[in-house]
């Protein structure tokens, strides 16, 4: 048990490693590591989405194969692996990806590969489908802002107004005191809904709320100024720009 134990913790230390090289673009020590920290599926995850991004895919492919292989219940494999077949607009074997992830995902990650099957669903034109899964990514957790995000950007290039609304609305609701990046950009992708559908009153009204909520979205700042200075505002607009700056 001691072996495998410092067997474990030798491969995770040169995952760690490999990892930091990668970002420092020494891809191929970090390669040379990983190849030898196969005790963990981190590396596995971590390899093949370094290859993908490099735009390796058949090797990024054969990795994620292999650590799903040896790591048959890591959903974190599954959904990477998932993504690299959508991105290759291979829908059939991303959904059956995605679907297998479900199978052993813990319950934070269950939204996420909600989320992922809704946007494959949308790529390979079923609207529909994609509304039941990114329905079941927000109805998982009302928090997960990246499937309310999804779903209300897909409704707005559908061109369904109302539904658009309708989710960015009830997500609104859900996290408007959160202070993440991922649900700032939900609020400032629903102001920008609203300024391009002509409610700014209702965008002003918005913004206002997002920044008492949330002071340090400095994004949403200049969103207001510029909305201010379209709408010739110009002293308020000043006056907005100099208050984010002192938030």
């Amino acid at each position: 048990a001691k072996d495998r134990t410092e067997e474990y913790s030798g491969s995770y230390v040169r995952h760690a490693l490999a990892s930091m090289l990668s970002e420092r673009g020494e891809i191929n020590e970090a390669r040379d590591l990983w190849s030898k920290a196969k005790d963990t599926p981190n590396s596995f995850h971590a390899w093949g989405r370094t290859e993908w991004r490099m735009g390796e895919y058949k090797k990024a492919i054969d990795i994620l194969r292999e650590g799903e292989e040896r790591f048959p219940t890591n959903s974190r494999i599954k959904h990477a692996l998932g993504s690299c077949f959508r991105d290759l607009g291979s829908y059939s074997l991303a959904v059956s990806c995605y679907k297998s992830a479900l199978k052993c995902a813990s319950p934070p990650s269950v939204p996420y590969v909600y989320t992922a099957l809704g946007t494959a669903k949308y790529e390979c034109g079923d609207v529909e489908g994609a509304r039941e899964f990114f329905g079941r990514a927000t109805g998982t957790s009302g928090i997960h802002a990246e499937g309310w995000t999804a779903w209300g950007r897909m409704e707005e290039i559908e061109g369904e107004r109302n539904r658009a609304n309708e989710v960015y609305s009830e997500g609104w609701e859900k996290g408007l005191k959160r202070r993440n990046k991922q649900w700032r950009m939900f609020r400032g992708g629903f102001v920008r809904f609203l300024i391009n559908t002509g409610e700014v009153d209702e965008a002003r009204r918005k913004i206002v709320r997002a920044v008492e909520a949330d002071e340090g979205d400095w994004r949403m700042w200049v969103t207001w100024g510029k909305l201010e200075g379209d709408c010739g505002n110009t002293v308020k607009a000043r006056e907005i720009f100099k208050r984010a700056t002192t938030t």
